[in-house]
């Protein structure tokens, strides 16, 4: 069995509907929802995920020993390394409150002595939805191989690069094919799931990446901007990546406008149309200055046209030149000149110019390379 993996459950029917011989059959692994069909005589089986179904989070505390250093230890056991400066404190610490442990410093709670040591503390990822993950092992165990047909973007590859790690967990031997395609047409399902590649785990990482950022600069300004409120310095809460720049230029719009002082404008307007036209045939006039800063000077303007019915306007053309000539091909040309022109021994000719004379009583005729 061919086991699909799409980044959602409409992605996956979606699929399912253009790849399937016949009519896709819709069935369930516990309580998700999956599409079984046939493609190319083989049997195969789609499910869509919710988006990343692995969240990324620390661990609760960042613990010290001279020997290891600075490390965190996961739910499982696994030891994290954890590059903490070595201008931060180390145990033993002259206090047994919180946030500090005998071997450590705890960072689960919102203490602001252990903000410095969040930033630098070890990211893991924790399971966004076990319901989900459950369905894709089971999944897993009974296939024959897997194709990651999340969407084609650097979020669509980390997706599939999470989904995949799970997979490995129960299926390690597994192989993987990546169907990369940007929208739900028939043809290009059929050319992505015909011209399949890897999964690249570099565009993968650049997303990760980008979580990691989200998660560091969220947490440690979240916490604390919220611990500055319960300190009373300020109301904001919330902080990340994306909102607080956002929220920094929506804040220096407001004070512009807020700092806007209106000024009084005047403006020149009328309707016109040409005698005898039609109602709807009329246009708008208005005057070259757009505003009048000054009354007065509007005014004036105005006066000029108050009452008038009707204009005249000069237009004035002038006589359009004819467009220069083209230099003829480079070929030999002849040349025609009046036989009252001087004698061809007295004309100045230039080394590459040769000059003869064609018995005629009008004109004579000069060859030479233009």
């Amino acid at each position: 069995m061919k086991l699909i993996i799409a980044e959602k459950n409409d992605a996956a029917r979606q699929i399912a509907e253009r790849l399937s011989t016949g009519k896709p059959k819709k069935d369930k692994v516990y309580n998700t929802a999956i599409y079984r069909f046939e493609w190319k005589g083989e049997e195969c089986v789609t499910i869509g995920l919710a988006g990343h179904i692995l969240a990324p989070d620390f661990c609760d505390s960042v613990l010290f020993d001279k020997k290891l250093g600075w490390y965190s230890v996961t739910e499982d056991g696994e030891m994290l390394p954890a590059d903490i400066p070595d201008g931060l404190a180390r145990p033993p610490y002259d206090t047994k409150r919180k946030p500090f442990l005998a071997d450590g410093i705890s960072i689960k709670g919102w203490k602001l002595e252990s903000l410095p040591y969040l930033t630098w503390a070890p990211v893991i990822k924790l399971p966004a939805e076990k319901e989900l993950i459950r369905s894709l092992k089971n999944l897993a165990k009974k296939s024959d191989s897997v194709i990651i047909a999340t969407d084609f973007d650097r979020e669509g590859e980390l997706i599939g690069s999470d989904a995949l790690n799970k997979v490995r967990e129960v299926a390690p031997d597994l192989p993987v094919a990546r169907a990369q395609y940007s929208s739900f047409t028939k043809a290009e399902i059929t050319q992505a799931f015909d011209n399949l590649v890897s999964l690249d785990q570099n565009l993968a990482d650049a997303g990760e990446s980008r979580q990691h950022i989200d998660l560091i600069w969220g947490a440690v300004l979240t916490r604390y901007l919220t611990l500055a409120k319960f300190g009373g310095f300020g109301n904001v809460r919330s902080a990340g990546r994306v909102q607080t720049p956002t929220l920094a230029l929506v804040v220096e719009r407001e004070r512009e406008r807020m700092a806007f002082v209106p000024e009084d404008y005047w403006q020149i307007r009328g309707m016109g149309a040409a005698r005898g036209a039609a109602e709807d045939d009329r246009f708008k006039i208005a005057h070259k200055t757009a505003r009048f800063t000054d009354k007065n000077a509007a005014e004036t303007a105005y006066g000029h046209v108050d009452g008038v019915a009707t204009s005249s306007r000069r237009r004035r053309s002038s006589p359009r030149r004819p467009p220069p000539r083209l230099p003829p091909r480079p070929r030999a040309s002849r040349l025609r000149v009046p036989c009252a022109s001087p004698s061809p021994s007295t004309w100045p000719v230039s080394s590459a110019t040769r000059v003869s004379t064609i018995p005629c009583t009008l004109r004579r005729s000069i060859w030479a390379p233009w």
